[in-house]
């Protein structure tokens, strides 16, 4: 295996592996029975709005890039949520997805790593598959995998991270310059990035955003989401999991190389790219 860089303090927040697959006829009340199978570690449910689906296409591949967040042919079924007791881990469940969620809800959380919520995510897995087969419900045949992260950095030494945003990633400007009689006040940034395979074929997507905001106790930080997803090799469910740590590896080595040495050394990088 790898090694990957890793920090002794990342800012992670939050932190979810997905799996997409042909929609499956998962109403409310199978909703209820699963629940009924998973309580003794999920001890409450929330039904919420569905996902839509999303696709990654490349080139002239664009017969899956059209999507529609609620089926023409009558309502939306919903997506549930079943949440831990301390709502740290949520499972979410819909006709055509899978997300396994770990949240930090309390400044003592440690996040646990990516393969700590993986082997949730494989028992969750498992459950389901099994449930859907009890249920003649079909097979599952994945078809988009997402791994994704929540950060929430606090700027150095407090300042303001609008206007020195090119101190934490890597992809902003030092000093942008606007017309005459203007001065700088901040800036937001996104940028996307193709995935290769070792042929250097596109086979996934990254898409990251570092954005300003004022923290629940009012102090200012900068979020940054990273969303990588991608389709697995083969649509088959252990293709799917192998494929989830090809996008964990992306999406470590992204955040690495999106942000800033400085930031590093805050944060406690153990290992360089």
């Amino acid at each position: 295996m790898i090694e990957l860089p890793r920090f002794r303090s990342p800012p992670v927040t939050e932190a979810s592996l997905s799996i997409q697959f042909n929609t499956l006829p998962f109403n409310n009340a199978l909703a209820g029975l699963f629940w009924g199978e998973v309580r003794d570690r999920y001890s409450t449910v929330v039904e919420q709005m569905p996902l839509p689906p999303a696709f990654e296409t490349f080139g002239s591949d664009v017969s899956q890039s059209l999507s529609f967040p609620f089926p023409i042919w009558g309502p939306a079924a919903s997506r549930f949520w079943y949440l831990t007791s301390d709502e740290v881990y949520v499972l979410q469940l819909q006709q055509d997805r899978l997300v396994r969620n770990w949240r930090k809800r309390a400044d003592d959380h440690v996040y646990p790593g990516y393969f700590v919520i993986k082997k949730a995510l494989e028992q969750d897995l498992a459950q389901l598959v099994d449930f859907a087969d009890r249920e003649n419900l079909g097979l599952l045949v994945p078809n988009q995998c997402e791994v994704s992260y929540t950060n929430v950095i606090i700027p150095p030494e407090e300042t303001d991270p609008g206007k020195n945003m090119s101190r934490i990633t890597s992809i902003c400007p030092v000093n942008p310059q606007g017309p005459d009689g203007t001065t700088f006040e901040g800036s937001t940034t996104q940028a996307r990035f193709l995935v290769n395979d070792v042929q250097g074929h596109p086979v996934g997507r990254i898409y990251a955003s570092f954005a300003p905001q004022v923290a629940s106790d009012g102090r200012l930080v900068v979020r940054v989401d990273l969303l990588i997803r991608g389709r697995p090799p083969e649509a088959n469910l252990p293709e799917a999991l192998e494929f989830l740590d090809f996008l964990h590896s992306a999406a470590v080595r992204s955040f690495v190389a999106l942000t800033t040495a400085e930031m590093h050394q805050i944060w406690g990088l153990d290992r360089e790219l």
